[in-house]
């Protein structure tokens, strides 16, 4: 039997700059509909943190759910710390 191998393909990885994995993201969804809507969060860190979506895919009551979410929790964490917002 003979096993075939993956199809090779690109892989990006989050772990540049914000700069940088923005445009990461542009580079694979080239649309005008794809938003990016910097914030900072964090009173003490000032953490750059960029809500990406696609405007008319994402519900636009999810999307504010998101911005009310990271507005309120004026947190001082890691990013990685983060996903305990998802969880609210």
């Amino acid at each position: 039997m003979m096993i075939k191998s993956p199809i090779p393909c690109k892989r990006d990885g989050f772990t540049e700059t914000l700069r940088i994995n923005t445009s990461l993201v542009r580079r694979r969804i080239r649309s005008a509909r794809l938003k990016l809507e910097p914030l900072v969060i964090g009173e003490l860190s000032q953490t750059d943190v960029v809500i990406l979506y696609i405007e008319g895919i994402a519900k636009s009551t999810m999307i504010e759910e998101v911005r009310k979410r990271l507005s309120c929790n004026q947190i001082d964490a890691e990013i990685g710390e983060i996903s305990a917002i998802e969880k609210e």
